[in-house]
């Protein structure tokens, strides 16, 4: 037997959940109808992707690892609308297997290997071709995606999600349901990718340059940190953000999205190359 064999690799944070309840629950909260195509990213031993077969159109499963892949295909044979990947999802294209099926067609549910999970979520952020993603993660991270401005959680991950999706936490998981025990405890997030931006920015990329170097230098005053980001003279910034009613020495972490958009909107044509790229 394959599985006999396997020993879960930790350079790909292999934590297998073994726990069917943990696992129906999961896929309860992804909400699917006979008609989804549904993108899995770390299949691992399977322990969703059956669950999930019996309830779509068709499971594409996306799994680095080539044994657990080869195990895979063995055991899930009898479901014909399995289909699995051996490939590393940061790396692949995954619209060439996604078909023509709607936007609103295809959704995403993940087991995500902790160490990779924020480049995972960027990567789905910029990809076309769904509407839904349920994820367990770690709890860590969890709290950052869900965090609201004011808490030590809140911060760029917080800003990047909530500008492209509604955030919902649906339940915590015990580290105590995963072979082998991972250190942490994990979370249920589910993501729902909004038709448009939650707000309108007149550049994205000043935008999220403004909120990365604000959050990189946290414990520092605004008027310090996006000065220093956006090399401009400290004393305009100030000026600037009293007259739209923000204090010069608030720190990033109690900035809401609007007023960060407000502040990228008002700084265009700043710099020589903030125009719209």
């Amino acid at each position: 037997m394959i599985m006999e064999r396997f020993r879960p690799r930790k350079r790909w944070g292999q934590n297998f959940l073994v726990d069917h309840n943990i696992a129906r629950k999961i896929v309860s909260s992804a909400e699917l109808s006979p008609k989804d195509i549904v993108l899995e990213i770390g299949a691992g031993k399977g322990i969703l992707t059956g669950k999930i077969a019996s309830q779509v159109k068709k499971v594409i499963a996306v799994e680095i690892d080539k044994k657990l892949c080869s195990f895979l295909r063995e055991e899930l044979k009898s479901y014909k609308n399995v289909e699995i990947i051996e490939r590393d999802f940061l790396k692949l294209d995954i619209s060439q297997f996604l078909g023509s099926g709607s936007r609103s067609s295809v959704k995403v549910i993940a087991n995500l290997p902790y160490y990779i999970t924020s480049p995972i979520i960027i990567k789905l952020l910029n990809m076309k071709g769904w509407s839904e993603a349920t994820f367990m993660l770690q709890k860590e991270v969890g709290e950052r995606i869900t965090a609201s401005p004011g808490g030590k959680d809140y911060g760029s991950l917080s800003i990047l999600v909530q500008y492209h999706c509604y955030v919902e936490k649906r339940f915590n998981v015990s580290r105590n349901v995963f072979r082998p025990k991972p250190d942490v405890d994990s979370v249920v997030i589910k993501l729902k990718l909004l038709k448009r931006p939650r707000i309108k920015v007149k550049n994205k990329k000043l935008f999220f340059e403004i909120v990365h170097g604000a959050f990189s230098q946290r414990r520092k005053k605004l008027s310090n940190s996006i000065s220093n980001v956006l090399k401009i003279d400290k004393h305009l910034l100030e000026e600037l953000l009293e007259r739209l009613n923000i204090s010069p020495a608030r720190r990033a972490e109690t900035l809401s999205i609007e007023e960060f958009a407000t502040i990228s909107d008002s700084l265009i044509g700043s710099r020589s190359d903030s125009s719209e790229r």
